[in-house]
């Protein structure tokens, strides 16, 4: 899945992973964004349409249900494997705080992954179950770590290569890399793979754009990634060493960000199979008119209020989506205050 503005508002779409057929799952006025697929095919989504950013489930024939509507910002949903839990990330009223929750869709009931202070978000489970990758931000410094899942934090990934800007952790099926992406000290982005077991790290793209968002094929054989500039922004593809890049969405208007590859995309038009056989589910972000639109990633010091001002339209929607963890409280249930810098499936 995906998110995309070409309609002229924040909507998320379902593709193939070859592009051939994209289609639209959600139309209303309000912007929805960040989609995670269920092992069930259930989807979960942010969404600012009570205000407030908070998480929805796709229904059928357009009967969303809201999952959680707090008075806080609840974004960055992710599923454990088996469906039954749901980590998200949550900010308060102070734009430099955030932290990780856990969610039993069964029982409702909820507990904090992370109680580090700072910026905790992007949470990516492993293949396994059992922990759980994020970004922590803190002194202007981004790492991915791990945690168990009772909040014990494992390793940090980031640190035993010395870089101190990395984002939007997404786990190999295989469980021993996490693709993400990183700044560079120019300030673009691009996708790496780390070992989790190790200190080996592997470039995957270097572009004069914005590499960012990466998502694993079900296989293991490919990543979708978002790639743009400029106020252009499309979903690629590439095969696992980085080869083969291509663009998929190709679209003409708007941003096409946050690409969640998973098998159990709900499709309603007739697909035909697809190379890998999962339908790529995104979701995309940029202004449309007077509101700003934040990407889901860090929510790092980038994080800022959008206003109605001419300079913001020049601000990149992956940039904004790199950081989809409300950057002021009273500002996103007002206006549209949303995200900045570091977020999906395909």
């Amino acid at each position: 899945m995906f998110e995309s503005t070409r309609d002229g508002n924040s909507e998320l779409y379902a593709m193939t992973p070859d592009g051939a057929v994209q289609e639209r799952l959600t139309n209303n006025t309000a912007l929805d964004a960040a989609p995670a697929v269920s092992s069930s095919g259930r989807i979960v989504f942010a969404t600012n349409r009570d205000g407030n950013w908070n998480l929805y489930q796709l229904g059928s024939r357009g009967k969303d249900l809201p999952v959680r509507v707090e008075p806080t910002v609840e974004f960055g949903p992710a599923w454990s494997p088996d469906g039954r839990t749901l980590a998200f990330t949550r900010s308060a009223a102070d734009p430099g705080l955030s932290e990780i929750q856990l969610l039993d869709r069964s029982t409702g009931e909820e507990r904090p992954l992370t109680q580090l202070g700072g910026q905790n978000f992007a949470p990516a489970f492993s293949p396994s179950g059992d922990r759980v990758a994020f970004v922590h931000g803190v002194h202007g410094r981004f790492h991915i770590q791990v945690a168990t899942l009772d909040g014990k934090v494992q390793s940090d990934l980031s640190a035993r290569t010395g870089h101190n800007a990395d984002f939007e952790p997404a786990w190999s099926p295989s469980g021993t890399e996490i693709a993400f992406s990183r700044r560079d000290a120019t300030g673009n982005y691009d996708i790496w793979t780390m070992q989790v077991s190790a200190a080996n790290e592997r470039r995957l793209t270097s572009s004069r754009l914005e590499d960012s968002s990466p998502s694993w094929s079900p296989d293991g054989g490919r990543l979708a990634f978002v790639r743009g500039g400029d106020g252009a922004y499309e979903i690629y593809s590439m095969n696992a060493d980085g080869s083969g890049q291509r663009n998929l969405t190709n679209s003409i208007a708007g941003a096409d960000l946050a690409p969640h590859w998973s098998a159990n995309v709900p499709f309603n038009a007739a697909v035909s199979e697809a190379p890998t056989g999962s339908p790529l589910a995104s979701s995309g972000g940029a202004e449309v008119g007077r509101r700003a639109v934040a990407r889901q990633t860090s929510i790092a010091r980038w994080c800022t209020i959008f206003a109605d001002q001419p300079r913001n339209r020049s601000m990149s929607p992956v940039k904004r989506w790199r950081s989809r963890l409300i950057c002021s409280h009273a500002s996103a249930v007002t206006s549209s205050a949303l995200f900045l810098p570091t977020r999906s499936v395909a």
